[in-house]
């Protein structure tokens, strides 16, 4: 079924939620102090701000993650006009520390761009599934702008672009990241991330 969250924002004809929620409430310092003798069969059970510049999916791997679905049959049928991948990002409580920062699409050229190889280990040891996909790092350059919304509240969202198929100028990957900053004060912050495929059936493919 479709989800309507992003409809009158994008514009788009279609959504489809295609990850479970991604729930953030671990502080980041929590990361940091795991010790360096953990074996690698332990499994962790914590969800703390990515605090890395990075694209969630790169351009290669947005068609590994449509494919991959049980929908894919009919989400690639959707594929002859425009889609891409949107994610939601909405604050759990009042955030006060470790806001999320976008890096403005247009100071970030391609060549910015690296793509790494990530993986999502799912199940316990011994009955582990791995899946592997692509996203973006970015190397740093002084073009590149940056912003970040301070003290969002829980009926605040936003809409942060993953990919988009478009080939006219308009950002087709937002690079963004949690960052900290001197102002950062109080509990840990709590959010949450909802990942969607995004179609617009009444608009050409590029």
């Amino acid at each position: 079924m479709p989800h309507s969250t992003q409809k009158p924002d994008s514009g788009a004809t279609y959504v489809h939620p295609f990850a479970p929620h991604v729930i953030r409430r671990d502080p980041h310092e929590k990361i940091l102090n795991i010790p360096d003798d953990l074996p690698d069969s332990q499994v962790l059970n914590m969800q703390p701000p990515a605090m890395f510049i990075h694209v969630d999916q790169s351009y290669k791997g947005a068609e590994v993650v449509l494919d991959r679905l049980p929908e894919a049959e009919m989400l690639r049928a959707k594929t002859k006009t425009r889609w891409g991948i949107i994610n939601v990002w909405h604050p759990l409580k009042l955030v006060q520390r470790e806001p999320l920062a976008v890096c403005d699409a247009r100071s970030v050229e391609e060549s910015d761009l690296r793509p790494v190889t990530t993986r999502i280990v799912l199940g316990k040891p011994p009955n582990t599934i791995n899946k592997d996909n692509e996203q973006w790092h970015m190397v740093a350059s002084p073009r590149h702008k940056w912003y970040y919304a301070s003290n969002m509240t829980p009926d605040e969202a936003l809409l942060i672009k993953i990919f988009d198929t478009k080939l006219d100028g308009r950002a087709r990957r937002v690079p963004h990241t949690a960052i900290q900053t001197p102002k950062d004060v109080g509990p840990p912050r709590e959010s949450i991330e909802i990942r969607c495929l995004v179609f617009w059936e009444d608009q050409e493919l590029e």
